[in-house]
């Protein structure tokens, strides 16, 4: 189809990277792992995503400046505000042809061939087109970063309370306790390519993420044995990992509470039909398409996980919403338990998280993953654990409420480690957890219709991959108004 357009990821090919994920039956492991026949799963996306704990950063096994990413340039990151690190805007286009696998020469052969300063140029006159984006998580925000930084209006339509999406964390407040968060998103983050490691200094230097420095254990489902995990440097937000969305939407136009049902072509463009909620409240899924009136725009671009994207696109753009149908997302069932009052903390446990055996739908493990949100950085001193469900129990139980499916999950963790039973104090059902087999495409863009799509399932999973994800789109958007 003409102007239909996908661009590749920064990982292109990922060669040996791991790339499973912790609730997924794909047994991708390191040769360490292979040898000695165990996987582990890391939960670096949402809520788990195994990677090869052989890696540290970029792929390599070495220590990396600043503990961030083996770039030799990373000082030159200027700080927490902009991604564009130079002056000159057309590094930022180089840039993001890279992250699409694009990147050819701009005097060669071809007549749109153009200075990439020259796309920049018109990109800015272009500045008028009115773009929005649905979904406020990593991935939207990120492209929406990267349009603001040239100059592009932006607006950001998300049906949540705050924005984040799957990067979520959840407080609890109780009359006789301290007050408790939880992670019961994505648990920690990694870095391997050059240009996320400088997002991920702009973030640090802002005072939104810290390494986590906790004792990460793998536990054999079957016999018990406890093994560390090879080292990495692991990063989390703080004081929570919502903290990075929070302080990525800061400069941004985002509309929470706003759930888009329909995206219409009409005369003046492209309109937003869906629903107002309160403020700070999460809207629930339509029941029909709410004729509401969100806006009118020029440019649509949809960060949401495949399946929410695939009906969204339908109506508008069919080619890719069957290309977003074919990806399949697993579930996954989190929980955030707190010693019951009166019992003391669990500290005779010697680690901080640990993978449960290898998470597939064939594995008989109820949980895949326990972390210690307390060994966190700038989390406070009450002790709590966050707990992820299997997949084989997420899909087993996928229809009863959460709550219940979080007891079950502070029982186990009670008889697997021997501690008495945590009282539940928050849960949630991530209906789109993760991508079962994510692409390396980084993102779509049909131009004909003015719409693409970005999210972390099109540049292999993870955090990362939602950044690359979100930077990619906007550079296939400014491409496309340069010609």
């Amino acid at each position: 189809m003409r102007g239909l357009r996908r661009g590749v990821g920064a990982h292109g090919r990922h060669g040996d990277e791991c790339m499973d994920c912790a609730c997924v039956a794909r047994a991708c492991t390191s040769d360490a792992t292979r040898r000695s026949g165990r996987g582990h799963p890391d939960p670096e996306t949402l809520p788990l995503e195994e990677k090869c704990p052989a890696r540290i950063c970029h792929g390599e096994p070495t220590a990396c400046p600043s503990g961030v990413g083996p770039n030799p340039e990373l000082e030159a990151w200027p700080g927490p505000r902009n991604f564009c690190a130079e002056d000159d805007p057309s590094i930022v286009y180089a840039r993001a042809r890279m992250v699409m696998g694009d990147d050819q020469s701009s005097t060669g052969d071809d007549a749109h061939s153009v200075p990439a300063k020259e796309h920049i140029k018109r990109a800015a006159r272009a500045g008028q087109n009115r773009v929005a984006i649905i979904g406020a998580g990593l991935s939207g925000l990120a492209c929406a970063q990267t349009l603001r930084d040239h100059n592009v209006a932006v607006t950001v339509f998300d049906k949540g309370r705050a924005p984040g999406g799957r990067l979520s964390s959840r407080r609890v407040t109780l009359p006789s306790r301290d007050e408790l968060s939880f992670d019961l998103g994505a648990q920690y983050f990694t870095v391997r390519d050059p240009g996320f490691a400088r997002w991920v200094h702009s973030w640090q230097e802002g005072g939104v993420c810290e390494p986590w420095l906790g004792r990460v254990v793998a536990v054999d489902e079957i016999t018990s044995t406890m093994s560390d995990t090879l080292p990495m440097m692991r990063w989390v937000g703080t004081p929570h990992m919502s903290a990075l969305a929070r302080h990525m939407a800061r400069d941004l136009a985002v509309c929470c509470s706003r759930r888009v049902d329909l995206i219409e072509r009409r005369a003046e463009g492209l309109v937003l039909l869906g629903e107002v909620g309160e403020t700070r409240t999460t809207l629930t899924p339509a029941r029909g398409v709410s004729q509401s009136v969100l806006g009118e725009f020029d440019t649509v671009l949809v960060a949401l996980p495949a399946p929410q994207a695939s009906a969204l696109l339908q109506p508008l753009c069919p080619a890719l919403a069957a290309a977003a149908q074919r990806t399949v997302f697993t579930p996954c069932f989190a929980a955030g338990v707190a010693p019951r009052e009166g019992a003391g903390p669990v500290t005779d446990l010697p680690f901080d998280a640990a993978f449960i055996g290898r998470d597939s739908e064939q594995s008989d493990a109820a949980l895949a993953w326990v972390a210690r949100d307390t060994s966190k950085p700038s989390r406070g001193t009450a002790e709590r654990w966050t707990l992820h469900a299997s997949t084989r129990l997420s899909l087993a139980l996928l229809d009863e409420p959460a709550e219940r499916v979080a007891e079950i999950l502070a029982s186990e963790f009670a008889r697997l480690f021997g501690v008495p039973e945590p009282e539940v104090m928050t849960a949630r059902r991530w209906l789109y957890a993760r991508a079962a087999a994510p692409s390396a495409e980084g993102a779509w863009l049909d131009e004909n219709a003015g719409v693409g799509v970005c999210g972390d399932w099109l540049a292999g999973g993870r955090v990362e991959g939602a950044i690359l994800s979100g930077v990619a789109l906007a550079g296939r958007v400014l491409e496309s108004w340069g010609r």
